[in-house]
């Protein structure tokens, strides 16, 4: 047999292909990175609530409010609406809130948590786990 690779008359079809395939593959990979939150809640929420913080504001200067007063009222406001509207979200999705809790429950001390103790189900925090774990392996 020949080592030498055969002149094929389609090769540059082949690679020209294999390229477009390739850039397709990474344009799909990097579009989902990049959409993971493509929703601008911030913006949006500024658009939505901007007739009712208006009308909050001049209800808040009709009281005679001070203007760092007025905005502090805005904020608490503005926030509530959000939450309320279930804009503001502190994480992407049920897992990441899953996987910070679950990091709370390693770091924090004072964490309630339940576990199984040789059978029974038993309410502790994670310092007293830790304290045990410690002094059995001293």
């Amino acid at each position: 047999m020949d080592s030498q690779p055969q002149n094929d008359s389609n090769a540059a079809l082949r690679r020209s292909i294999y390229g477009i395939l390739i850039c397709i593959g990474l344009g799909a990979m990097i579009g989902r990175i990049l959409a993971v939150d493509s929703v601008d809640y911030r913006r949006l929420a500024d658009t939505k609530f901007k007739k009712e913080l208006d009308d909050k504001r001049t209800e808040l200067q009709h009281q005679g409010l001070t203007g760092l007063e007025i905005d502090y009222a805005l904020r608490r406001e503005e926030t509530e609406l959000a939450v309320r509207n279930g804009l503001w979200r502190p994480f992407l999705s049920a897992n990441d809130r899953s996987r910070w809790a679950t990091i709370r429950a390693l770091v924090e001390d004072d964490h309630p948590v339940q576990l199984y103790d040789q059978g029974h189900l038993v309410q502790t925090t994670v310092g007293q786990v830790a304290q045990k774990a410690l002094a059995a392996l001293a």
